[in-house]
C-alpha cells in the first residue's frame, strides 16, 4: 500500500469515527482493503452494506474501486469499465482455506450506486447464520489511463478470521427474537 493510499484510508477511518462519535453510532470500519491487478493497479474495498449482517434480512455487498496510483474513482458513468460477477459462498468456518458448503452466483452484477463515484453494489438476503465468502471475478478498466488498462481480477473475501487484511467484515448472525416467547 503506497503512502497516499494509507493516508486516504486513515482519513476515512478518522472521519467515520468522528461522525459516529457525533451521532452516537458505533465506530467500525468493517470492510477489507486490497490492491488488485498484476501491478496493483486498483484498490478495492469490500464488505456488507449493513453491518452486522443478519439472516433473513435484505443486505448486499459493496465494492469501492479506485485507481491505486492516485486514488481516482473508477466510475462507469465516466466511461470506465466495471464488469464483475459475485459468487456467494457459505463456508464451514471463517478461515480462508475453509471448505465451501454452498455457493451461488448472484444474478445481478454489481452496479454503480446512486450519487456515488466508485461504489458498486449488489443485493442478497443471507438465509443461514455462519461464515460467508464472496468470490469476485471479472474486469476493471480505467478509460482515462491506458497504463492502468483492463485488469482481470479473481479475489475471494472471507468474513471474520478469513480476511487477508487486518480489517474485515463480520460473518452473518442470527437475528435475535424479541420477545423470546409470548
Amino acid at each position: 500500500m503506497n503512502f497516499s493510499n494509507w493516508l486516504r484510508l486513515l482519513f476515512t477511518v478518522m472521519a467515520t469515527a468522528g461522525v459516529a462519535a457525533l451521532t452516537g453510532a458505533p465506530a467500525a470500519f468493517a470492510h477489507e482493503y486490497r490492491l488488485v491487478g498484476p501491478n496493483s493497479e486498483y484498490s478495492v474495498v469490500f464488505g456488507w452494506i449493513h453491518e452486522p449482517a443478519f439472516t433473513g434480512e435484505v443486505n448486499g455487498v459493496e465494492i469501492y474501486i479506485s485507481r491505486s496510483a492516485d486514488d481516482k474513482a473508477v466510475n462507469t458513468s465516466e466511461g470506465d469499465v466495471v464488469d464483475l460477477t459475485v459468487e456467494i459462498q457459505r463456508r464451514a468456518e471463517d478461515k480462508f482455506e475453509a471448505a465451501t458448503l454452498d455457493s451461488l452466483t448472484i444474478g445481478e452484477k454489481p452496479s454503480l450506486a446512486m450519487h456515488a463515484k466508485n461504489r458498486y453494489i449488489t443485493w442478497v438476503r443471507p438465509t443461514r447464520a455462519g461464515a460467508y465468502a464472496f468470490r469476485v471475478t471479472g474486469t476493471i478498466s480505467d478509460a482515462s489511463d491506458a497504463k492502468a488498462g483492463a485488469v482481470k481480477i479473481d479475489e475471494t473475501f472471507v468474513c471474520g478470521g478469513g480476511r487477508k487484511d487486518d480489517r474485515g467484515y463480520v460473518c452473518v448472525k442470527e437475528l435475535p427474537a424479541f420477545p423470546a416467547s409470548w
